[in-house]
């Protein structure tokens, strides 16, 4: 099924984009300005991946498939509010203003897995913790610097936003290993309920091989 609808929405998302370059090519007055459109690139794939999610049979086991979903269509949209804005106002600093936006869309994806996921992974739910704590943080250091135009040193300048992206990226690398070492109550009530249901049946065979 999710193989079907997969080239389906390849198949449609590949015509939209040749019929795209087939119109810039054939009407002059057509144009699409990709210094702003190319976020599309993000968004799509994105889309495709939700549509999967939507169509699966228990969504609520397949909730990992909406992380890479909400990252690229978050980040897409982000991109391409700040694109828009630097082509229209040519303000370069807009990028600098809605840093925060990046590790908060982590944040939002992390959360939005944990809601769907069936038993509440702790794991999920620590990882947004940290990228909303990181999302805080930008928010509150980086935001005022950009907006009051306050001169900082070329390295804390250089290393800032990609310190931002390395951090966010580790946590989503090692959040498989959050999800792991962590269980949730009712997991492990489950199973002291299964071990203690072997110990019953073991005792109750033990009884009946004694009076064979």
């Amino acid at each position: 099924m999710n193989r079907k609808i997969g080239s389906i929405f390849l198949g449609i998302t590949l015509i939209i984009i040749g019929g795209i370059f087939t119109l810039e090519n054939y009407i002059p007055s057509f144009s699409v300005n990709w210094e702003i459109a190319w976020p599309i690139f993000l968004v799509i794939p994105g889309l495709f991946l939700w549509s999967i999610w939507i169509m699966s049979a228990k969504p609520s086991q397949e909730y990992k498939i909406l992380i890479p979903a909400n990252i690229l269509m978050f980040i897409g949209i982000i991109s391409f509010i700040n694109a828009f804005l630097v082509h229209y106002t040519e303000d370069e600093s807009v990028w600098g203003l809605t840093t925060f936006m990046y590790p908060g869309a982590f944040a939002i994806t992390f959360w939005i897995a944990w809601a769907a996921s069936e038993m509440k992974d702790a794991g999920l739910k620590t990882v947004a913790l940290i990228a909303s704590i990181i999302t805080l943080v930008t928010l509150v250091v980086i935001t005022p610097l950009e907006y009051f135009d306050i001169q900082i040193s070329d390295t804390v300048d250089d290393l800032l936003i990609p310190t931002i992206l390395l951090v966010s990226g580790v946590i989503v690398m090692f959040s498989p290993i959050f999800e792991k070492k962590s269980k949730t109550k009712l997991q492990k009530v489950e199973e002291k309920i299964e071990s203690t249901t072997e110990k019953v049946e073991r005792i109750i065979e033990n009884i009946f091989e004694k009076n064979d």
